[in-house]
C-alpha cells in the first residue's frame, strides 16, 4: 500500500478494532480488500429512508465531497445517504445517513450511524463519533447523533416497504465523550513507527475476525504443537485452572480418576493415546432403532432485511433440508434435497416435501438434533393441517451428538463437539464443510444471492448445484458418523 493512501474511516474502524492490525494494513495492505456493495442493502435503505438523496459510492472522493455539500445546501433539504467529509486531520469519511430537522429548523442535522444488525457497541459509537467530527468541522450544525439499529419487532408487509425497519437510538452524550482528538493523532502517525506488539485476544474476532491472525498468532510447531495437543484447557477452562492450581500442566499430568465423569476419561485417553474410542454401548444404543433409517441436515437463514412478507428482520427460516434415505430392498442409500427457489415464503413447501421424504416409520438420524427438531416444531405450529405429521417426525428424530458423547472421541475434534469438528474428524475425506462457490461465500450468502431477481440464470443454476452438493456431504458425513458409532465399515 503507498504511503501516501489517504486514511478513511475503514482505517479508523481498524484501528480502533486494534492498534496492530491498522499498522498492518497500513505497512502491507496484502490482506484486506474492501466489500463489494451489497444491492439489496443500497435498496433497502432508499425504502426506508423514501426520498433521500443518495452520493454515488462509485464517483471519486472530491466529487462526492461536492455533491454532499450540494445536498446540505437544498432549499428542501432531505435525507442524504453515503455523504462525504474531510476532517480537519484529513481523514476522509464516510457518513451513513444525515437527517434534516422539521420545518422551522433549517441548517440544522442529526448524524444516524445504520447497523446493519440488532444491536450495537462500543465499535459502531466510534465510527458514528468520527462522522458527528467531520460533519461538524464541515461547518454543519449537528443537532444529534443516533445509531439506527435493525427493529426486530418490524414485520415486513411486502411490497418494497421497509419504512420502520431501523429503529433510531441517541448516543449523543457518548460520542462527546469519546477521545477523537487523540485517536486521530494516533492513526496517523501510528503506521510510521514500529510494529504494536497488542497481544491476540477477544478483538480479534470482534466486531469483524481479523485476517492478520496468523502473523500474530502462528499455528504451534514442534514441541509447541505437542503441547497444544496436551492442553489442560480441552477439558474446559474451569478445570483446567484447578489442574494447574495443583501443578499439573498437561493431559498426561492428569490422573484418570482426578476427572469428574466417563466423557473427560474418555477424552483425555484418546487424546493421550494418539486413538479413537469408540465403546461398545454405542453399537447397542444404535441398534435399539430399527427399521429404514434417515440422515438428515437442515440449513435455516435469518434475513437482517425480511424478503418474504409475514416475516421478521433474523427470524430462523428453513431454506433447505437434504436427506439420505435407506432403500427398500437395502441396496443403499437415495439421497433426496429441498431448496427453496425464488418463488416466495418456502416454508410450506419444505415442510409438505420433508414429510413425504421421511415417511411415517423408521429412525431420522441428526447432529445437534435440537435444531431440526425445532423448526419442525416451528413448522408445525405455522401450519395446523400438517401438525400431526410435523410432530410425529420429530418424534423420530434420534441425535447422534448424545450418543458420541455418551461412547465416543476422536483426537482430531480438538476438544469440540461442533457439527464441523466431529464430521472433520470422522469423516475428514467427506470434507462436509467445504462449500464450492466462487468469491469464498458461505452456503447462507450463496442462497441469498441466488435469489436476487436480476441475477443471471446460469450463475443462479451453479450456486443451487454447489448448495445442493453441500447437502449431499453433509448428510453423508452424517452416515460415516454413524456408521463408525455402530462399528461398521465405512462406506460411501
Amino acid at each position: 500500500m503507498s504511503a501516501a493512501a489517504a486514511l478513511t474511516e475503514s482505517d479508523f474502524a481498524r484501528f480502533r478494532q486494534c492498534p496492530r492490525r491498522h499498522w498492518l494494513h497500513r505497512q502491507r495492505g496484502d490482506a484486506e480488500t474492501p466489500p463489494p456493495v451489497d444491492a439489496l442493502v443500497t435498496d433497502v435503505l432508499s425504502r426506508a429512508w423514501p426520498g433521500a438523496v443518495r452520493i454515488p459510492l462509485d464517483a471519486p472522493f472530491d466529487d462526492r465531497l461536492a455533491a454532499t455539500a450540494q445536498a446540505l445546501g437544498a432549499a428542501a433539504p432531505r435525507p442524504i445517504l453515503d455523504g462525504c467529509f474531510r476532517t480537519d486531520e484529513g481523514i476522509e469519511v464516510r457518513v451513513d445517513l444525515l437527517v434534516p430537522l422539521e420545518k422551522g429548523t433549517t441548517g440544522r442535522w442529526r448524524v444516524v450511524g445504520i447497523r446493519h444488525a440488532s444491536s450495537f457497541g462500543e465499535h459502531e459509537i466510534d465510527l458514528v463519533a468520527l462522522a458527528a467530527r467531520a460533519v461538524r468541522g464541515a461547518g454543519v450544525h449537528v443537532a444529534g447523533v443516533d445509531v439506527a439499529r435493525i427493529d426486530t419487532d418490524f414485520i415486513y408487509p411486502g411490497f418494497g416497504w421497509y419504512g420502520g425497519l431501523f429503529a433510531p437510538i441517541e448516543v449523543s452524550g457518548s460520542v462527546e465523550e469519546r477521545p477523537l482528538g487523540q485517536w486521530l493523532a494516533d492513526l496517523r502517525t501510528l503506521p510510521d513507527g514500529p510494529e504494536p506488539a497488542t497481544p491476540p485476544g477477544a478483538h480479534c474476532q470482534r466486531p469483524l475476525p481479523c485476517p492478520y491472525a496468523t502473523h500474530c498468532a502462528p499455528p504451534p510447531e514442534g514441541e509447541a504443537a505437542e503441547a497444544d495437543r496436551l492442553r489442560l484447557d480441552l477439558l474446559g477452562r474451569d478445570l483446567a485452572a484447578e489442574l494447574r492450581a495443583e501443578g499439573r500442566g498437561s493431559l498426561a499430568d492428569v490422573p484418570p480418576t482426578r476427572l469428574p465423569n466417563d466423557r473427560l476419561r474418555r477424552m483425555q485417553q484418546a487424546i493421550v493415546d494418539h486413538r479413537v474410542i469408540v465403546e461398545p454401548g454405542a453399537a447397542r444404543e444404535l441398534a435399539r432403532y430399527p427399521g429404514r433409517r434417515r440422515w438428515l441436515r437442515f440449513e435455516t437463514i435469518g434475513f437482517a432485511v425480511p424478503i418474504w412478507s409475514g416475516t421478521r428482520p433474523y427470524q430462523v427460516l428453513p431454506y433447505q433440508w437434504a436427506c439420505d434415505v435407506e432403500r427398500m430392498d437395502g441396496s443403499g442409500v437415495e439421497h433426496l434435497g429441498f431448496l427453496a427457489d425464488r418463488s416466495g415464503d418456502p416454508r410450506r413447501a419444505f415442510a409438505e416435501s420433508l414429510l413425504t421424504a421421511l415417511g411415517q416409520t423408521g429412525p431420522v438420524f441428526a447432529y445437534n438434533a435440537g435444531f431440526e427438531r425445532n423448526r419442525i416444531v416451528e413448522l408445525a405450529a405455522l401450519f395446523d393441517d400438517l401438525a400431526p405429521a410435523l410432530n410425529a417426525v420429530a418424534g423420530r428424530i434420534v441425535d447422534l451428538f448424545h450418543l458420541l458423547r455418551a461412547h465416543a472421541y476422536h483426537p482430531a475434534m480438538d476438544g469440540s463437539w461442533s457439527a464441523r469438528s466431529v464430521f472433520g474428524a470422522f469423516a475428514p475425506d467427506v470434507e462436509a464443510d467445504r462449500f464450492d462457490a466462487a468469491d469464498g461465500a458461505t452456503p447462507l450468502e450463496a442462497f441469498a444471492l441466488s435469489l436476487r431477481d436480476k441475477l443471471d440464470p446460469a450463475e443462479v443454476q451453479r450456486l443451487r448445484a454447489a448448495l445442493d452438493d453441500y447437502g449431499r456431504r453433509q448428510t453423508l458425513a452424517l452416515r460415516r458418523l454413524t456408521e463408525a458409532l455402530g462399528g461398521e465399515s465405512s462406506g460411501h
